[in-house]
């Protein structure tokens, strides 16, 4: 079948699979065509968490050197679905924001209604709302950009509609969309795309139209030392990924002194001078220092006087770690974060080219492969985790609530039932779905405001079969049993620290399986080094049932076994 080729600005309609999450923690939906179902979709509407359409159309805003596109939800048709111009909506006043995206950073309040999330901005103090109450407001406008314009109706209205949850199917608009107003004078566009050696940026500060210096300058950081660990490239900030319009990275400066993770003693510059200084001193901090030598900067200005920031990246000898643990790569216009073997394989590969420049693949992967066996001979008991007395019971019943209680409960309803000790205070909590998703998130989180015989509402996620919690800290390691779509048995470990965590324990969580997989049980697995739990895996899908702190190197490996997730080597071998 062929390959469906993407054209930018062009619209298209797509199956949707489900809602997932990032090992970042950004929410996205994940689409398939005829062809391939890996593609994302990151703007999401409220309602879709609770009714996602079967299909949803999606604007085509970048297509990378591999034929991937870049896709933005196109929301007006959905919109139009849901509301009518000129009658009345109730909606909740949730916050009051800065869009620091407009030229004279307006106002606005975030209202909110069961659909979605939209914007009503204020102008000379008007409207005057206050945030958590409810409103009526009157749609002035469905916006073609995809947003709701939004006003206090003249007269109090008669009618109030309420709008029901969900998303209508929308048939297929193609064609490009105007970017540019007529009268408007055409912005600066860049003839660049991104890819395994570009890479555009709006901003050091703002995400979203927030300000977010840290979170902002570890995503730069993030680029560049990716950018260092391939083949080198270049960064461009003050540029937007979706048009390649110059938007200029002036709106920065006034935030250059607000970082908190910043050890320089001066006071930066709002200048070209102390926006440079600034991403080297962080790059000073989080890298060690090695990552410096390897950037040169360029500034250059627009007709219209807008500035923007070239680094060039060049490519290192060595592995360049983020914050002493972290190495990440560019694969294509993405960033890839190496973990477990494939950061051993990536480590090896490279240090053995520098060493010998005329090493073959072949030559590599042979040591790589004994270095494995022979380590993998080094199996050492792991101790047992501390414990102490139990404070009290987390119980877990059939209609999603939780109860804490200071002695076991005995209910044919509960479903799950965890001891917490003192020394577990500290832990996080993992749900684990049938699915093969699995919800980090903090136990003094999960249970806050919960006093002894309170019960927690929503305690997990109800759409998938909760199959395991468990209740650990990050130093341990989470093992998933199961069969891909062909019948083929695998094993998967994921390091717990890996998981990103959540605020909410509806949340679904990470998927640390790929897509078609079923997941038949999970275990939690106390080893001190990988490859004691590769032992424990093998034992864990043969059914036995040995303690974590048994040394298993004698087990025989099941033939029923096929591969295991992440690792370059057979069970079977």
């Amino acid at each position: 079948m062929a390959t469906i080729e993407y054209k930018v600005g062009e619209m298209y309609e797509l199956e949707t699979i489900e809602i997932r999450q990032t090992p970042f923690g950004s929410d996205y939906i994940a689409l398939r065509d005829d062809v391939r179902d890996t593609y994302r979709a990151y703007n999401i509407l409220k309602c879709q968490y609770e009714t996602l359409p079967k299909k949803i159309q999606v604007e085509c805003v970048s297509v990378d050197e591999f034929g991937r596109p870049k896709l933005r939800q196109d929301f007006y048709p959905i919109l139009k679905s849901l509301y009518k111009k000129g009658e009345c909506y109730r909606f909740t006043v949730t916050d009051v924001k800065t869009d620091y995206n407009s030229m004279d950073k307006v106002s606005y309040y975030q209202v909110e209604d069961d659909n979605a999330i939209h914007r009503m901005y204020i102008h000379d103090g008007k409207p005057n709302l206050e945030i958590g109450k409810e409103v009526v407001l009157q749609v002035d406008l469905i916006n073609a950009k995809g947003y709701l314009d939004l006003k206090v109706p003249e007269v109090e209205p008669t009618v109030v509609v309420d709008t029901q949850v969900g998303v209508a199917n929308v048939s297929v608009r193609t064609g490009k969309r105007p970017r540019i107003k007529k009268g408007e004078p055409a912005p600066t566009l860049l003839d660049v795309n991104e890819d395994t050696h570009n890479e555009l940026k709006t901003s050091i500060v703002f995400k979203e139209g927030k300000a977010d210096i840290d979170n902002q300058m570890f995503v730069i950081a993030r680029e560049l030392v990716a950018l260092m660990n391939t083949d080198g490239g270049n960064l461009y900030i003050g540029v937007t990924d979706q048009d390649h319009r110059v938007q200029g990275i002036e709106a920065d400066y006034p935030f250059l002194n607000s970082s908190e993770n910043d050890d320089y003693n001066g006071s930066y510059k709002e200048s070209e001078d102390g926006y440079e200084l600034k991403i080297r001193n962080y790059m000073r901090w989080a890298s060690q220092g090695v990552a410096n030598e390897l950037m040169e900067f360029e500034f250059k200005r627009t007709a219209d006087g807008k500035t923007y920031c070239i680094i060039n990246v060049k490519k290192s000898s060595r592995p360049v770690w983020l914050r002493g643990n972290l190495l990440y790569i560019r694969t294509g216009n993405k960033v890839d974060l190496k973990t477990g073997d494939n950061l051993t394989d990536f480590i090896i590969r490279k240090m053995s080219r520098q060493i010998n420049p005329g090493i073959t693949e072949e030559q590599i992967t042979k040591s790589f492969l004994e270095m494995l066996n022979v380590h993998r001979k080094s199996v050492a008991a792991a101790p047992k985790p501390q414990t102490s007395e139990i404070a009290y019971y987390l119980s877990w019943k059939d209609d999603a609530t939780c109860v804490r209680t200071k002695k076991p409960l005995t209910d044919t309803n509960v479903i799950f039932q965890i001891p917490v000790t003192k020394d577990l205070y500290t832990a996080d909590l993992y749900f684990c779905y049938d699915s093969g998703t699995v919800n980090k998130i903090s136990l003094k989180k999960f249970k806050q405001g919960c006093n002894l015989g309170d019960t927690i509402n929503r305690a997990y996620y109800t759409k998938r079969k909760l199959m395991n919690i468990f209740l650990a800290h990050g130093t341990q390691f989470i093992a998933v049993y199961g069969a891909d779509e062909h019948g083929y048995e695998y094993v998967k470990v994921h390091r717990m620290t890996d998981l990103p965590s959540t605020k909410s324990a509806e949340n679904q969580g990470s998927r640390i399986v790929p897509t078609g997989m079923e997941a038949r049980k999970y275990k939690l697995v106390h080893a001190i080094d990988i490859n004691n739990c590769r032992r424990l895996l093998v034992d864990l899908a043969a059914g036995r049932t040995n303690n974590p702190g048994t040394a298993l190197n004698s087990v025989a490996c099941p033939d029923d076994i096929k591969y295991i997730d992440n690792y370059p080597l057979h069970l079977t071998d």
